[in-house]
């Protein structure tokens, strides 16, 4: 069981996101902070507190920064959520957030349709069948940003971040239970990945 918070109110001038931004900075942990700050867009520094701001939200706790592992995947230790809503994924693109907790290991991904995919990134990340599933559409560019939120959220979910391998993450997709959502009227597409029962 899993819940999911998308946020599609991304402030698209740089002065409206700096007030923004300087309202979220005390309700986040110092640590959460300075990683906001290594963004020179304001824009983007609200999306990094906002989507934790969510998190907070949907474990309805103050919560401290969360640690990382080997990989840099993100943890709360044992005991520092009193839930069984103990795992969580965080994402945004330039339309907006997503944010999922849940009692089992899980991934999510969010992009926006509005990007320019090349030929070198479609034969980089798809399969030769995945290329032809892609090449088939009316509309190649949705096709592909699916695809790439399946693919991002399963490999968050492992762990791996898009480290892993791209174009072959998805054969073994039956050991995957995989949700996606279109938003076509704000341009993002949202993927949510957890492991098959």
């Amino acid at each position: 069981m899993f819940y999911i918070s998308l946020y599609d109110n991304i402030p698209q001038q740089e002065e409206s996101a700096k007030s923004l931004v300087a309202e979220l900075f005390p309700l986040v942990p110092p640590k959460r902070r300075k990683e906001a700050i290594r963004y020179k867009s304001a824009v983007r520094q609200f999306m990094s507190l906002k989507s934790f701001c969510i998190l907070q939200d949907l474990f309805g706790v103050k919560l401290p920064d969360w640690e990382c592992d080997e990989r840099g995947k993100p943890y709360y230790a044992e005991g520092v959520i009193a839930s069984e809503m103990k795992y969580f994924s965080l994402s945004h693109c330039k339309n907006a957030i997503a944010v999922v907790v849940s009692d089992e290991p899980i991934g999510v991904d969010i992009e926006s349709t509005d990007r320019q995919i090349s030929d070198s990134l479609l034969t980089y990340t798809m399969s030769d069948d995945e290329v032809e599933y892609i090449k088939g559409s009316v509309n190649e560019k949705e096709r592909f940003i699916a695809l790439w939120t399946k693919k991002e959220a399963v490999l968050k979910l492992i762990g791996t971040g898009i480290t892993g391998d791209m174009r072959g993450v998805l054969k073994e997709s039956e050991h995957y239970s995989i949700e996606t959502s279109f938003n076509r009227e704000k341009n993002y597409i949202c993927s949510v990945a957890v492991y098959a029962n």
